[in-house]
């Protein structure tokens, strides 16, 4: 079985996305791209696949989820839920992966 990663780790942030792969070791790193506004959050999946996952943050281009940094914790708002892949779906917390799913047990993770 697949370790699956219980927190996030930032590993900077970049301009441009194809900058982001080569800072990304281990499932739950990621890497913002911010060019003068929050393009994407780019992150090695947290399953443990190894696939990268762009998501957009920039309600510009398409859809795009919200990001909040509060006392340097990120979260992401709504749930990442891949449909291909691995499958995986997970909630982004405070820096604290929850995994939505019937054979994690995430007892203590506490969501305020």
């Amino acid at each position: 079985m697949k370790k699956k990663a219980k927190r996030i780790r930032d590993r900077g942030t970049v301009s441009h996305r194809r900058d982001a792969d080569t800072l990304m070791e281990q499932p739950g790193d990621f890497v913002l791209v911010n060019r003068g506004v929050l393009r994407s959050f780019v992150m090695r999946c947290p399953d443990g696949c190894g696939e990268t996952l762009t998501i957009n943050l920039d309600a510009r281009t398409d859809k795009a989820w919200r990001f909040y940094r509060k006392r340097n914790q990120i979260s992401v708002f709504p749930s990442v839920w891949r449909d291909t892949g691995c499958c995986s779906h997970f909630i982004i917390w405070n820096h604290v992966i929850v995994w939505c799913d019937k054979y994690w047990d995430d007892s203590d993770v506490i969501v305020e």
